[in-house]
């Protein structure tokens, strides 16, 4: 058994929540379809190899998808997005060390890059499939202490080991974290570019 599982996270973005929006896109405003499909809104032509438009949703380009497939890593399942929306923003090149992006969304909130933006089709066609990366394994969180957040403690929730399922990937929190070894771990720091992270989720002292 590993000693220890990761939960894949977001680094870091550069200009706070505009950034998040800028690297990642978003999920949340349309959800899924009667397929199940994430409906995708985002900024192009650049994507980054792997982002995570959504809690615990992971989304990987066409190339990613074929390294992880052949990656020999367990427990992970791919299932196409639809590129709902992409606005033409090209911020690539703008400067990461500013305190703010070089054009900010109107009105200012940083989901008005989506919500008022203009879909552009070819721009959709031009970045190709995108794919969630989800499996369908999950391992029970227990409740395990407590932690601080914001100031405010909450039950502290950790994976229990008798409910792994033995393998690289595993879902948890009601599919809201995603959880990996240490093996998918750097496996998917490396295809990423610097966008996603593992964050290491301790047993919980009972297991």
């Amino acid at each position: 058994m590993p000693f220890k599982l990761f939960e894949l996270c977001r680094t870091k973005a550069p200009w706070g929540d505009y950034g998040n929006m800028l690297v990642h896109g978003m999920t949340g405003y349309l959800g899924r379809d009667s397929r199940r499909r994430l409906q995708l809104q985002r900024t192009g032509p650049f994507v980054p190899p792997i982002t995570m438009p959504g809690v615990g949703v992971v989304v990987v380009c066409d190339r990613v998808r074929e390294r992880l497939g052949s990656s020999g890593l367990t427990g992970l399942q791919f299932r196409a997005d639809i590129l709902k929306q992409v606005v033409e923003l090209d911020w690539e090149g703008w400067d990461r060390t500013a305190c703010l992006p070089r054009r900010l969304p109107p009105g200012g909130e940083p989901e008005n890059y989506f919500l008022r933006g203009r879909h552009r089709p070819e721009l959709a066609k031009g970045i190709g499939p995108l794919w969630e990366v989800y499996s369908d394994k999950t391992v029970e969180l227990v409740e395990d202490g407590t932690e601080t957040l914001c100031g405010m403690e909450f039950p502290r929730m950790l994976p229990d080991r008798d409910t792994w399922p033995v393998q690289d990937f595993c879902s948890a929190g009601r599919g809201s974290q995603l959880l990996v070894t240490g093996k998918a771990r750097r496996v998917v720091e490396r295809l990423s570019g610097g966008t996603v992270t593992g964050v290491e989720r301790p047993w919980a002292s009972r297991s």
